[in-house]
C-alpha cells in the first residue's frame, strides 16, 4: 500500500512538470498513517500574481510536523505565509518562520483533537515573474524521553507492591 502511494505521488509529480505557467498545481498525498511519513509538494504560478494554497493533512495521534519551502522565479517570489491552520481554515494554530534562508515550518507535539485530526498548511506569496515553489513536510512520531520509562517502571513497581500487600 505504501509503495502504491509512493508510485502515485511520483507519477503525479512527474506529470506536473509538463504544465507551464498554469494555475497553481499542487501534488501531494498528505494522509498520514501511524508511521513516520515524508511528503513533497510543488506549485506553479502565473506571471505577476498572488497565490494562497492550502494543503490538507490528516493524522491520528500526537505527531511532530516539520516543513520546508523554497521558491524560484524569473524576477522574484516573496512568501507571505507558511502556516498551520485548523480544519476551519481560518484559525492559525502556528506560524511558520519566513526567513531569508527560506520559509521554515516546525510544529511540535500536535494533538489530533482538531476535528478528527484535519489540518491545512497555508502557503501564500507574491510573484513578479513566472514562479514556482516546492518543499517537504515530515510527520514523525515523537520519541519518549528517558523520564517516561523511569515513571513507567516506578508505576509498575508500585502496582506490584500494592498487589503483594493485598495478597498477604
Amino acid at each position: 500500500m505504501k509503495e502504491l502511494k509512493s508510485l502515485v505521488l511520483a507519477v503525479s509529480l512527474a506529470l506536473t512538470c509538463f504544465t507551464a505557467n498554469a494555475a497553481v498545481v499542487k501534488s501531494a498525498d498528505l494522509d498520514a498513517s501511524a508511521n513516520n511519513e515524508f511528503y513533497s509538494y510543488n506549485g506553479v504560478g502565473s506571471v505577476g500574481s498572488t497565490f494562497s494554497d492550502y494543503l490538507a493533512i490528516s493524522f491520528d495521534g500526537t505527531r511532530d510536523l516539520v516543513g520546508s519551502l523554497s521558491g524560484t522565479s524569473t524576477k522574484g517570489i516573496t512568501f507571505t505565509a507558511f502556516n498551520l491552520l485548523a480544519s476551519d481554515m481560518t484559525t492559525i494554530l502556528a506560524e511558520g518562520t519566513l526567513a531569508n534562508v527560506g520559509p521554515r515550518l516546525a510544529f511540535g507535539g500536535l494533538d489530533s483533537v482538531n476535528s478528527f485530526g484535519d489540518y491545512f498548511v497555508n502557503i501564500a506569496g507574491i510573484s513578479t515573474g513566472t514562479a514556482g515553489y516546492n518543499g517537504t513536510l515530515s510527520l514523525v512520531s515523537p520519541v519518549p524521553e528517558p523520564e517516561v520509562y523511569g515513571m513507567l517502571l516506578a508505576g509498575l513497581g508500585l502496582m506490584g507492591f500494592v498487589a503483594r500487600r493485598r495478597k498477604a
